[in-house]
């Protein structure tokens, strides 16, 4: 079997299923402390007040609950969790080059007017590709910050984010043909797939397509870390949600899927391969999604440009136009109003681009920056 992956190596950390931690002190306390400590001796307090203010805010915020790393199927744990800097951004990577940014999505979802869904019950994402963890703070979080997810006040209500990668990792894939796949969509599409209701439920799958994405690691000599599957629920209820719509609810899925090269019998056929496995267990008689638009719980399909691979014979009809920045608008502006408190929306997206951002700087250097700054204060200010 050909395998294809990224090697960006993370490293292990096991943790419990509730990741709260106790924060050591940073770096930049333990050099600006004798600092505090020598204005305060000279009765400077102006100064001794704003640095000890500014040492309180670098303390590191506690890790967060509802946030899992990988699920480590051998040790039955989950792995630490790799949350995205501030500063990095990355997009959904669409058809022709064209990028949308998670932030753009979140805009699209949250607060443009023409396309917002104001009224929900329970939103779920998931993603497949590269780089793609760093999603979760965007669609989570109210402000766009992972580091946001620990203050309820910022955390918006009843969404699930399951990604294939943390924000600096590629997904692995393997196989040719009708035998290519990526391995976290495979691990989901198994789970959510007859017999019910082994694995329906949104942790479930999680867990199963993270089991997946750790024996396709160990095949070329890897682990789940070089990976890095990330999961985010704002509620325990969360984890127990599954893609079957209610009996008298508006729902609504979106796959939006667009392969480099649709027509390649590697990257393009697993996408597809993955897409149309996903498409037959949403729509069949179990789950009951349809594909007509203004369906009672509508399944919405962008691919590529909007036809199939050339090595698809079967007719197809259920694509419902180009994997665009446009159609995604579009298609949120048709039907945004139409959700409900006890609506679920459902989005499957592959690919994701990298994450990129300005560099951050190291913690030492910081440190060293702001303890010289704040001993320039203390010998500037005039004598008592």
């Amino acid at each position: 079997m050909e395998i294809i992956f990224g090697n960006t190596s993370i490293t292990d950390g096991v943790i419990g299923e509730l990741t709260v931690t106790t924060p050591e002190p940073s770096s930049l306390v333990l050099l600006a402390l004798p600092l505090l400590l020598f204005a305060v001796w000279r009765w400077r307090r102006g100064a001794a007040i704003v640095l000890a203010l500014t040492l309180l805010s670098t303390f590191p915020s506690s890790a967060v609950a509802g946030r899992m790393g990988s699920w480590d199927n051998k040790a039955q744990k989950f792995l630490d969790p790799i949350p995205e800097p501030d500063n990095s951004f990355s997009y959904l990577a669409l058809n022709g080059g064209d990028q949308l940014f998670d932030f753009d999505l979140a805009s699209m979802l949250f607060s443009n007017k023409d396309t917002m869904i104001a009224k929900y019950g329970t939103l779920l994402f998931g993603f497949d590709a590269c780089s793609v963890g760093g999603f979760i703070g965007n669609m989570a979080a109210t402000d766009g910050k992972e580091s946001s997810l620990g203050n309820p006040k910022l955390v918006r209500p009843n969404i699930g984010v399951m990604t294939a990668t943390d924000y600096k990792s590629c997904s692995i894939a393997g196989g040719k043909g009708k035998d290519a796949f990526s391995a976290f969509s495979k691990g989901f599409n198994t789970a959510v797939d007859a017999p019910h209701p082994d694995s329906d439920a949104w942790l479930g799958a999680y867990k199963n397509a993270s089991k997946v994405v750790q024996q396709g690691q160990e095949l070329v000599g890897g682990k789940l870390t070089d990976q890095s599957p990330q999961y985010w629920s704002s509620a325990d209820a969360i984890d127990g949600k599954t893609l079957k719509p209610g009996a008298d609810t508006q729902d609504y899925a979106f796959l939006v899927v667009a392969p480099a090269d649709k027509n390649s019998e590697g990257e393009g056929a697993g996408f597809w391969n993955d897409l149309v496995e996903l498409h037959g267990i949403l729509t069949s008689d179990f789950y009951g999604w349809q594909d007509a638009p203004g369906s009672k719980h509508e399944l919405v399909v962008l691919f590529a440009d909007g036809s199939p691979p050339t090595f698809v014979k079967d007719k197809i009809d259920w694509i419902d136009g180009i994997a665009s920045s446009v159609n995604v608008e579009l298609q949120l502006k048709r039907v945004h109003a139409k959700f409900t408190d006890q609506s679920l929306g459902f989005f499957y997206f592959a690919a994701h681009g990298a994450s990129i951002g300005p560099p951050v700087p190291e913690p030492a250097s910081l440190a060293l920056f702001v303890s010289g700054l704040a001993m320039l204060v203390i010998i500037l200010r005039p004598y008592a």
